[in-house]
């Protein structure tokens, strides 16, 4: 507990000289969408950090199936999770209104699958309950969005996001919403 509270504490007492050096603008982004075609909702947040036209971000979403038959609904969930490292660029547009960000970066991606076969345990009358297994794998994730920047401290925009790996690639567009220094 004392070595992350010395981090943390050396982390906040030099976030101005940190900022008056090389970060000229950050965010806190909210996200969230809810995919019609694979029945999904997704979640998270990212840590952005602009640099002389540079972004860096550091983001973890989870996702889950929300509805995917109303009789009969298919047992278990299927649960996904992403920790994503991004580097890319940015373009602010009309004074810095609009901007259009590119990433792509490399991540953890996790979860649960449900498989193709039936769970012994329920018998032949619950044919819906199907075994599941746990998998983690490297992603690489990839992101192009656009954002309207109203104030110094808010934008809202959409990002589309994929993430490319061996198990279960996902694209899907997400709602931001961004907190921070946005503007110069």
């Amino acid at each position: 507990m004392g070595k992350w509270t010395l981090i943390l504490s050396f982390f906040l007492f030099n976030i101005p000289v940190i900022q008056s050096q090389i970060i000229d603008k950050y965010s806190i982004s909210g996200k969230g969408t809810m995919d019609i075609f694979t029945d999904s909702f997704f979640e998270g947040i990212d840590l952005n950090i602009f640099s002389r036209s540079y972004i860096y971000t550091i983001g973890y979403y989870d996702g889950e199936e929300y509805f995917n038959d109303f009789l009969f609904p298919d047992s278990p969930e299927e649960k996904f999770y992403q920790f994503n490292l991004l580097f890319g660029k940015y373009i602010d547009l009309q004074r810095q209104n609009f901007r259009i960000r590119y990433q792509a970066g490399i991540g953890r991606f996790w979860g649960t699958l449900r498989t193709d076969e039936l769970d012994p345990e329920f018998g032949d009358f619950n044919v819906s309950n199907y075994l599941s297994e746990e998998f983690s794998t490297i992603g690489f994730p990839v992101k192009i969005g656009g954002r309207y920047i109203p104030f110094n401290f808010l934008s809202i925009g959409v990002d589309i996001q994929a993430n490319l790996n061996a198990e279960r690639v996902i694209v899907r567009p997400m709602l931001c919403l961004d907190i921070g220094k946005l503007k110069d």
